[in-house]
């Protein structure tokens, strides 16, 4: 009879876990008997569920800033057109170009001014970049600028510039290539596979992160078990807490999503996180 109750446990499926993790606290010993194998794999499934939904999040964010981006270089990149080294613009102020994607990917903001070669009015430039990387269009050259260390400056001509920093020899563009550029750059993004890859690699890395806090939150409750007297071991104590992270872990995902449309965050709420999980486990060892 022993046996077949065995036999019996094994075959709890796994929506059945889920709906004894958040409401029936009296199966977390036979779900434990499941072994910490399972408990690990269940873990996992979890974390890859939570995710997806920030994945998603992640991947309408990327999708957001490449249109963005596009709006924003095709509003404020000025008319322009470069030909045989000479880079001439129909402003006749400097332009700033920076937003946040720029900043990311080329360290800085970027200052075109095709008219002055005043040299006093660089350094102004250079110096206006607060301590950080800066490229300084000008006629016939580039100016990567950092004023982080000295206001050092590096100058290349058009030709030299686009050999080091992007391997090609560009011999002209006006700025509907820029943007088309840009466009085919967008275009070519694999959402899908980005998605794929984001869920795997964030799934990865929570689960790691809550395992060490599952082995810190276990062995507390397994001192706190042996003080209660009950005959757990240290093993079902870690299924109990994997367990326990269940509701948890679908509450976080109802949070982050309203955390990601309504932009409002609560404080401290991952301590709560971690502390209802706690409770689940505490009340499976004392009811048991």
């Amino acid at each position: 009879m022993e046996d077949k109750d065995k036999i019996i446990v094994k075959k709890i499926p796994l929506y059945k876990r889920v709906w004894y993790s958040i409401s029936k606290i009296e199966k977390y010993p036979e779900m434990a008997e499941l072994g910490w194998g399972k408990a690990t794999k269940y873990l996992f499934l979890l974390m890859l569920i939570f995710a997806a939904v920030f994945s998603i999040c992640t991947i309408i964010d990327m999708k957001k800033n490449s249109e963005e981006v596009y709006r924003y270089l095709e509003e404020n990149i000025p008319q322009c057109e470069y030909n045989d080294g000479i880079l001439t613009s129909e402003n006749e102020e400097k332009v700033e170009i920076y937003n946040n994607f720029i900043a990311n990917i080329f360290g800085g903001k970027i200052i075109v001014d095709t008219k002055t070669e005043d040299e006093n009015v660089i350094n102004e430039y250079i110096e206006s970049l607060n301590s950080k990387l800066g490229y300084i269009l000008t006629k016939d050259k580039v100016i990567v600028a950092n004023a982080n260390k000295d206001n050092i400056k590096e100058e290349n001509t058009y030709k030299d510039f686009f050999n080091k920093y992007f391997n090609e020899n560009i011999e002209e563009f006006k700025k509907q290539d820029i943007l088309n550029y840009v466009k085919e750059k967008q275009d070519s993004y694999d959402f899908i596979t980005l998605y794929l890859e984001s869920t795997l690699l964030y799934g990865l890395a929570y689960f790691i992160f809550f395992s060490v806090i599952i082995f810190i939150i276990t062995l507390i409750i397994f001192v706190i078990s042996k003080i209660m007297k009950k005959k757990y071991k240290i093993l079902d104590i870690f299924c109990f807490t994997v367990y326990g992270f269940t509701l948890p872990v679908f509450i976080n995902i109802i949070y982050s999503l309203i955390c990601y449309f309504t932009k409002t965050e609560i404080p401290f709420f991952e301590w709560l996180f971690i502390c209802v999980a706690s409770i689940y486990s505490i009340r499976a060892v004392y009811k048991n």
